[in-house]
């Protein structure tokens, strides 16, 4: 606004310094109201610049719409004013606040506005001027001015413009501290009222019809008319003016722990601050590619992961003790929110802790743990604070505001008196008609621009077109709105609040396209200690959480094809011993193709995950190529097992296609050798259907091999083990140890991922509640060393299923005879009547029954032999 802006600070100054005077020259006119014109403030004799001439925009005429103008002293106007009969020596006010004004004309019309007289003894008296209801009426017998000790709690004012220092005027949840008009909102808010063009009113002006955002407790208005209707990542990979993490977002009973998500800090505070990570800004510097990887994939630095790591624990800690402490378990409904964000908390972070991935999948898992970090906190502080200050605000306690958290934008009246009474920041959103003649307006101020990235990233489509919503807001945490559909408070009915066709239609199909960074990757790394599971009852089978296990009625009708030898040990070099218990849970299988299952979720494992460790147990002149072309592959195929976009389970298989077979397997890696130089070209012609299936298996990984001949350094496990040099000079030879923690390597990875498909089958995912697909896969993940599904480097000591020591199968000995009991059949039932115990005895018993009804229930769900857990090469 211009200079001459009237400033009740300023106002208040004067009278602070000299009580005796008798005229300010300050006049405060709303923005959403018309002009007074030819209006002369007489000021103090001994003040040069206390007479000012105010002239503001002169009425429209009878055909004209006003348009929005700024005076010459730059008070805003929108047309107003009684139109016609005026003459040269009149004026004509609509509106505003005066103070101690003295008028130098005959005539005055007036159609509102306040008018106090003050001096040093008494409060300020009102001359109230009504006006029609059908235009908003700014008059009132409290008008609020700041003085220049600025506000107490940013919500009272004790007046000095000739008031008692004790007396104190306040501002509710209705009125304006700031004021905005909203002229392009660019969508419908449920709940949010438009205005209709009435044309000309009896006073010769319209009405406007555009909205305006007052605050009550902010002193600054965002600049809603810059949220568009679509959603889209940013080039920072967040998602703009829809992050809750930058931007207040509408508020809606289905995400209504939003406002209470932590604002970024100053950056004078940021530095020190403990969730500092929570607001870092990723860059290319921080990014650090994969040794030896064929594909541009790579990692966040040590650094960064291990603040994350740290970040992520001591949250997940926290919700637990909370929940421990309330005696909430995962059927209550109210903490779903909150444990859906913790799990995909943790996951993000175990992502980013070692599994490699390209730079934006990268930068689309590191602030989704961003964004579900901080929306768990705001769940776990609605829980143990803010449900508190909400009652105690509601017993009428005066509350401080809370500046730390971003707050939320609102059409509701009573929501915006909630927030203010509780020292939430908010901003109300209204048209015209819904203001009252009562109002309290303090300070026109100019809408904030956002001040973030918002560069599109053109390699993700969009994410969510449509107005604001709770599924708007859950969809920007997931990239999938897909994954919302089921079990997320976010798409749970809620009085007012009703979906559009059109996004119920989008809340169950896929999204217009997904590019890459989906959802997040699978956990995936054996090194990290693992935390305690998340609630206390997941270890109580009493409890049908999980709902009944699905049981096939048919058997399949036709024969099939079953490799015997897969029941019996490769009797090779390369394979690492395995248990016998693990032999016999093999050979006690009946490999008849009459027994599988006829079930409609077969597709979840077609193939192998990953390679086939028969590809490098069995002998083959080709077996030195397949090693080191599989080590050049590894962690390019480790990376993408996971469908973007997709649930945990989708790892088994790839966009709807199967994995490779054997076969399969074998033709890829022969032609990736030819590709980096470890074989030469035979110059042959490849028949059509070999080539095909290497492109099949390219397709399935997003893995184009290379034309010409590349030659680089292969690496296991971190460490340099094959020079290029060595490759050029026909030296493909690894040893035996190396050849053997690669297959003990691929059984551990197979039987994970295996594990985790027959426990879908068994429970299917798509029927659950979401926060229970979650709690599920705890379940599977806590079998596992780490409680993690992909890892890229070897464990430091032996421990799991296969270990050689039974201390260091004990507890995940446990968690299968939990998982296993779950499933249907008599093997189960004995396993739920079952004990751990202490002793290897106990251990031996349950192993004995676990490990022979798992391998028989696997090839009667899929046909083929399992991948057994084997003991760790020393």
């Amino acid at each position: 606004m211009a200079d001459f802006q009237p400033k009740l600070e300023h106002a208040a100054e004067r009278m602070g310094d000299d009580l005796n005077s008798s005229t300010v020259d300050c006049v405060v006119a709303s923005p959403t109201i018309g002009s007074a014109r030819s209006v002369e403030i007489e000021g103090c004799s001994d003040d040069p610049d206390a007479d000012r001439r105010f002239t503001a925009a002169a009425p429209a005429s009878q055909t004209e719409k006003p348009s929005t103008t700024t005076t010459a002293e730059g008070s805003q106007n929108a047309g107003g004013g009684r139109g016609g009969g005026v003459g040269p020596k009149s004026i004509c006010i609509y509106g505003g606040t005066f103070i101690n004004c003295q008028f130098r004309f005959q005539e005055v019309y007036i159609d509102g506005g306040s008018f106090y007289q003050v001096d040093n003894e008494s409060v300020p008296t009102c001359l109230p001027y009504t006006l029609p209801m059908d235009r908003l009426a700014i008059h009132t017998g409290k008008r609020i001015v700041t003085e220049s000790t600025g506000w107490s709690q940013v919500r009272r004012i004790s007046g000095r413009i000739g008031m008692k220092m004790s007396n104190v005027v306040e501002l509710n949840g209705t009125d304006a501290l700031v004021i905005a008009e909203l002229p392009n909102l660019r969508y419908r808010v449920l709940g949010l009222k438009c205005d209709q063009d009435r044309g000309l009113l009896e006073t010769g002006y319209r009405c406007p019809t555009t909205y305006f955002v007052t605050s009550g407790n902010m002193d600054y208005i965002p600049d809603l008319a810059r949220d568009p209707t679509t959603v889209r990542v940013r080039l920072d990979g967040r998602f703009g003016t829809h992050d809750l993490m930058l931007w207040p977002q509408w508020y809606f009973e289905g995400t209504r722990y939003l406002p209470y998500v932590l604002k970024k800090p100053p950056s004078d505070k940021l530095a020190t601050h403990e969730y500092r990570l929570a607001w870092y800004d990723l860059t290319p510097n921080d990014f650090e590619l994969e040794p030896g990887s064929i594909s541009d994939i790579g990692m966040i630095s040590l650094r960064l992961r291990r603040g994350v790591r740290d970040l992520k624990a001591k949250l997940y800690e926290r919700i637990r003790e909370y929940l421990k402490d309330k005696c909430l378990t995962e059927n209550n409904a109210e903490v779903r929110d909150l444990l859906h964000c913790n799990l995909q908390q943790r996951y993000a972070c175990v992502a980013l802790e070692s599994c490699p991935q390209s730079y934006l999948n990268t930068l689309i898992t590191f602030t989704s743990f961003q964004r579900h970090f901080l929306e768990a906190l705001a769940c776990l502080d609605y829980f143990t604070k803010w449900q508190e200050i909400e009652l105690r605000a509601s017993c009428g306690v005066d509350l401080p505001l809370n500046t730390d958290i971003i707050g939320c934008v609102t059409p509701d009246i009573v929501l915006a008196q909630k927030f203010f009474d509780m020292g939430v920041p908010y901003w109300l959103v209204r048209p015209i008609s819904a203001y009252s003649k009562f109002l309290h307006i303090v300070n026109p101020v100019e809408r904030t621009k956002p001040n973030m990235e918002l560069g599109i990233c053109h390699e993700i489509d969009i994410v969510w077109e449509g107005a604001p919503s709770a599924l708007r807001n859950r969809a920007c945490q997931t990239l999938r709105i897909g994954f919302i559909n089921i079990g997320h408070s976010a798409v749970d009915p809620h009085p007012g609040e009703i979906v559009s066709p059109s996004e119920s239609a989008a809340s169950s199909s896929e999204p217009t396209g997904l590019g890459p960074g989906g959802r997040l990757p699978p956990p995936n790394s054996w090194d990290s200690p693992p935390p305690g599971p998340l609630l206390p009852l997941l270890s109580s089978p009493s409890i049908p959480l999980f709902g009944a296990p699905y049981v096939p009625r048919y058997r399949v009708k036709t024969g099939r094809q079953i490799n015997l030898d897969k029941f019996k040990d490769p009797p090779s070099p390369n394979s690492p011993e395995v248990s016998s218990l693990w032999s016999y849970a093999l050979k006690s299988v009946r490999p008849d193709w009459r027994l599988v299952w006829d079930h409609p979720n077969q597709s979840l494992l077609r193939g192998y995950p990953v390679l086939d460790p028969g590809v490098l147990t069995s002998s083959s002149t080709r077996s030195e190529v397949y090693f080191l072309a599989w080590l050049l592959f590894r962690s390019t195929c480790l990376s993408r097992t996971l469908d973007r976009g997709a649930r945990l389970h989708t790892a088994t298989t790839r966009r709807g296609m199967p994995k490779p077979g054997p076969q399969e397997w074998r033709e890829f890696l022969w032609q990736l050798g030819r590709a980096y130089s470890l074989r030469s070209d035979d110059g042959l012609p490849r028949p059509l259907k070999k080539a095909k299936i290497v492109d099949d298996v390219a397709t399935t990984f997003d893995f184009p091999i290379p034309a010409s001949s590349v030659v680089t350094s292969v690496y296991w496990n971190g460490a340099l083990i094959k020079r290029s040099t060595a490759i050029e000079a026909g030296d493909l030879t690894l040893d035996q140890r190396t050849r053997r923690e690669v297959v003990w390597d691929l059984h551990e990875h197979n039987f994970r991922l295996e594990l985790l498909a027959l426990d879908c089958c068994i429970f299917p995912r798509e029927l659950m509640a979401d926060s229970v697909v979650g709690l599920r896969d705890e379940m599977v993940l806590a079998v596992f060393p780490g409680q993690k599904i992909i890892g890229m480097y070897l464990p430091l000591q032996d421990e799991g299923l296969g270990a050689r020591n039974w201390h260091y199968r004990i507890q995940y000995v446990e968690a299968f005879r939990r998982l296993l009991s779950s499933w249907h059949g008599k093997e189960a039932a004995a396993l739920k009547m079952m004990s751990i115990g202490t002793t290897e005895h106990h251990v031996l018993e349950i192993e004995k029954l676990a490990y022979p009804f798992y391998c028989r229930t696997f090839f009667e769900y899929f046909g083929r032999a399992p991948c057994t857990p084997r003991r760790l090469p020393h």
